[in-house]
């Protein structure tokens, strides 16, 4: 049972086990904080500066080096393609699964356990240890990216655990272990550099020493001082991540959360961590930042949490391998769930990725202990069972309007959750059920500055224009932070879209006060000044959002606008090609194109651009409206008259629309259609005189003709 065959066959079955159940995990796209963290996080780009992860914005990879420089790994090798991420995921999470197999393994076979296991060993820890890897608990910290941070943590928390074990095991003489004592230090200063977790190391191997090693905190000290010594200094390389983070952005600390307030809320919390360990049928993505503040709950949670430490510390001092397992569950999730509060989320069951250790391996030793022969039959059902659910968790996960969607579903009262899941529904184009979202989410947190601005989006798509002001404005006045100036400008949307252009013009300034450093608000400004005819700032201010902003093609193609507006439609050309290159499937761009090569007199190459157009987008007016003209001035009125038609269809009718189509019908020979045309035109604008001449002459060549 433990030769180096045997061993061989347990990876195999491991990994191909682990492979199974997140087979459906790779094609995940990035969720939540992998925005941040990845697709906009430059310090990722370059493997030197991936060292210095981003600090004072409380991003999950603030303050933790290898973290980022994992990702940076990845970014380098395939980009930002989610499919490498997610294999680097369930890589980190098979090795921890493989070291703990072989943690639990070197455990049993030590001398406190007096040769009970010797036969089982490697059988049982491996159970344990599949157990553990493939629990549903685990989906957060694998398959949703960021929570890399964990699996990473957890990977080098058990690779020092095995590392001290190695080192100081019983070895031939004149063998000694001269590398393992180095490889644990170098471990345990890895997972300081990964996450903050990391800080009860230190202690857990103190205690393992304690327990399975030496037997008397006094012949540990006595033992292995220089060790435990050298691993306690790399609370130093935590320190200097911690300083480097900023603060981790203000997201952890006392300034949002009282320390009573989260430690009151973390007693239910923990609890339902072992509930779902036991039974994981309802986990839950994101908690939000709730703060439990029913005591009908926080009682009795507290109460049994507090058992619970005190039946710990008696078994740290009676059954000593018992109090390990209360250290080693107690002491990991200390870091995140007691006095110091993680604001941004005050509950998360990422946190049971090592702490499930702590529950899995002792109830696979009980179950040894009392089904005797039938503890491996019934191992492998409940591996299969593990496998199946895990594989349908991940299901949950395969893009975020279904995770935002379940979490909303599972946990209704989640303002943050009912928020994400209104705008994953906004993205789809479900407007009502969206509206419904973020007023749900407004009516448990009223003062809820992003759902505010999420609702005053969702009104301005439906034309409820009052309502978006009003809910844009309520968000403006909430909204303290840096992302202020976003809510300005998107208030100076949804003016702009209801034809207060001068009310947009000053809201647009004020956004452009508040951050001039971002291109977008300079292009706002610029282009709503172009379309009030103030070409001059408006020029200016395309200038500068060219230059905070040189490869944005939306920037571009809008300056491009502006230069053909301005008589200078070659440079125009030359921009639009520019943007091309960069977004080379825009419909807008390719018609902004060839409007601007018929006004620089190359009719056949721009009628070439609008005719690329049309087909990418068949809907956009401009497109229709330009390749008509320009086949009408080319002499194939014919061609034209099928897009003219299409624009009343398209857009609101006009009175020259009308009369450039009644124009092409009389040229066509179709008085008749045309004289109507010229008649819908004057009804729209009485006063249009080339309509009025146009129909006469059409009426005169008709009486004409009946002569």
């Amino acid at each position: 049972m433990d030769s180096p065959r045997a061993h061989l066959l347990g990876v195999v079955l491991l990994v191909g086990a682990l492979v199974a159940a997140y087979a459906n995990s790779f094609r995940v796209p990035f969720l939540f904080d992998d925005a941040e963290s990845i697709a906009n996080n430059p310090t990722i780009h370059r493997l030197a500066s991936s060292w210095m992860p981003p600090a004072g914005r409380g991003i999950t990879t603030s303050g933790r080096p290898l973290l980022n420089v994992s990702f940076a790994i990845n970014y380098a090798i395939h980009g930002e393609t989610v499919f490498g991420y997610h294999v680097a995921n369930l890589l980190i999470h098979t090795l921890a699964a493989l070291v703990l197999w072989g943690v639990i393994r070197r455990t049993l076979l030590q001398p406190v356990f007096a040769g009970r296991f010797t036969s089982l060993a490697s059988p049982l820890a491996w159970c344990a240890a599949a157990l553990w890897a493939l629990h549903p608990l685990q989906t957060e910290s694998v398959t949703y990216i960021v929570q890399r941070a964990e699996s990473l943590v957890g990977l080098f928390y058990l690779l020092t655990l095995y590392g001290f074990i190695r080192s100081v095991e019983a070895r031939p003489a004149g063998n000694p272990n001269r590398c393992w004592p180095a490889f644990t230090v170098i471990a345990c200063l890895a997972g300081m550099a990964a996450k903050e977790v990391m800080a009860s190391a230190p202690l857990i191997i103190f205690f393992y020493d304690r327990t399975f090693i030496s037997g008397t905190v006094a012949a540990s000290w006595r033992r292995h001082r220089r060790l435990h010594l050298s691993l306690a200094a790399t609370w130093l390389m935590l320190l200097a991540c911690i300083v480097q983070s900023g603060g981790r952005g203000g997201s952890v600390g006392f300034a949002q959360v009282g320390w009573w307030e989260y430690a009151l809320t973390q007693a239910p919390a923990i609890l339902g961590y072992v509930w779902r360990a036991f039974w994981p049928a309802n986990l839950i993505f994101d908690y939000g930042a709730v703060v439990e503040k029913n005591f009908a709950i926080i009682v009795p949670a507290g109460a049994v949490i507090l058992l619970g430490l005190a039946a710990g510390a008696w078994a740290l001092r009676q059954r000593p391998v018992a109090g390990f397992s209360f250290a080693w569950f107690f002491l990991i999730l200390a870091p995140t769930s007691s006095l110091v509060p993680v604001a941004t989320q005050t509950v998360a069951e990422h946190r049971m990725y090592l702490p499930l250790a702590a529950l899995v391996v002792p109830a696979v030793l009980l179950l040894s202990r009392f089904a005797g022969r039938a503890t491996f039959p019934i191992c492998i059902a409940l591996l299969v069972a593990a496998g199946i659910r895990t594989q349908v968790r991940n299901h949950d996960y395969r893009d975020e309007l279904t995770i935002w969607g379940d979490t909303a579903r599972r946990l209704p009262d989640n303002p943050r959750a009912r928020n994400n899941h209104g705008a994953m529904l906004f993205d789809a184009g479900r407007l009502d059920e969206a509206i419904g979202e973020f007023r749900a989410a407004i009516d448990y947190t009223p003062d809820y500055a992003e759902a505010w601005h999420n609702l005053g989006r969702a009104y301005t798509r439906v034309r409820r224009f009052d309502e978006a002001i009003a809910a844009l404005r309520r968000a403006v006045e909430l909204n303290a932070s840096p992302t202020k100036a976003i809510f300005q400008g998107t208030l100076g949307n949804a003016l702009l879209e209801a034809g207060r252009p001068d009310e947009a013009i000053a809201t647009y300034r004020h956004a452009l006060e508040l951050s001039p450093h971002e291109a977008i608000h300079s292009y706002n400004l610029a282009n709503t000044l172009m379309q009030a005819g103030q070409m001059e700032e408006s020029g200016r201010l395309f200038d500068r959002a060219r230059a905070l902003d040189p490869h944005d093609p939306e920037i571009l193609g809008a300056y491009a606008v502006w230069l053909r507006r301005s008589g200078r439609a070659q440079e125009s050309v030359a921009l639009l090609q520019e943007a091309l290159r960069l977004q080379p499937d825009s419909a807008r761009l390719h018609s902004h194109l060839g409007v601007s090569l018929l006004a620089a007199g190359r009719a056949t190459e721009g009628i070439r651009e609008l005719e690329i157009a049309l087909p990418l987008n068949p809907a956009l007016p401009q497109t229709r409206y330009h390749l008509g003209l320009a086949y009408a001035e080319n002499g194939l009125p014919a061609d034209a008259i099928p897009h003219f038609e299409e624009m009343l269809r398209l857009s609101p009718p006009t009175a020259e629309l009308f009369d450039n189509l009644g124009t092409l019908y009389a040229q066509t020979g179709r008085y008749a259609d045309a004289v109507t045309a010229f008649q819908k035109a004057l009804a729209l604008d009485p006063t249009h005189r080339n309509a009025r001449d146009n129909l006469q002459a059409v009426r005169n060549l008709l009486r004409g003709q009946a002569r």
